[in-house]
């Protein structure tokens, strides 16, 4: 009985001796590209970050179970000379379309903190000729609430948010639109309003 019990405390210490270590892998699934009207290549990778911790003991190449993820956006952009450009993000990219001015796209960031993770969209113009900037914010923006946007011509937007149904407690919200366009610079709102319900 004592033999067995040592040698479990000696497994027990062994076991608690393994170090553990926080590690962060990113993964790519999915792939796009677009072309400008001035001939810039946007490719577009989004996935996820992963972030877990290990042991010394888990098997090389291994992800441990539980862990979780963050949406991941890669953008890299090539000019028509010059080496391409790379800007990461955690949040989402969803692409919009072409103007003339700007390839235009909603990015979803998200902000974690010690309460929670909140989310924030904004309307960016990806301005081709330009240099990425060092974060999404630099980009020409506008905020949404909604990710239904759709390209017209002459790099205008419409931007429509949802009705909100009533509840017992609250009244129902009509549909809100907004026309904005980019001049190559900032977004100016053209028109806004309620729909009908």
């Amino acid at each position: 009985m004592r033999i067995t019990t040592a040698i479990l405390l000696c497994l027990l210490f062994a076991i608690a001796g393994w170090s553990q270590t926080t590690t962060t892998q990113t993964v790519y699934r999915e792939s796009t590209n677009i072309v400008d009207d001035s001939g810039n290549l946007l490719v577009i990778d989004t996935g996820f970050t992963y972030t877990a911790t290990v042991t010394t003991a888990t098997p090389g190449g291994f992800f441990p179970r539980g862990a979780r993820g963050t949406p991941h956006t890669r953008l890299i952009l090539m000019h028509t000379a010059g080496a391409p450009q790379t800007l990461e993000f955690d949040g989402g990219f969803e692409l919009v379309g072409v103007g003339t001015q700007a390839i235009y796209a909603v990015v979803t960031t998200l902000t974690t903190t010690t309460s929670g993770t909140t989310s924030a969209q904004r309307l960016i113009a990806i301005v081709g000729n330009q240099a990425l900037p060092a974060n999404v914010s630099g980009f020409p923006g506008l905020a949404v609430t909604s990710s239904h946007v759709r390209l017209g011509g002459g790099d205008t937007l419409s931007i429509i948010t949802p009705a909100i149904r009533a509840t017992s407690t609250t009244a129902a919200t009509p549909r809100q639109a907004q026309i904005v366009r980019f001049n190559g610079t900032t977004f100016a709102v053209l028109n806004s309003g309620p729909l009908p319900l």
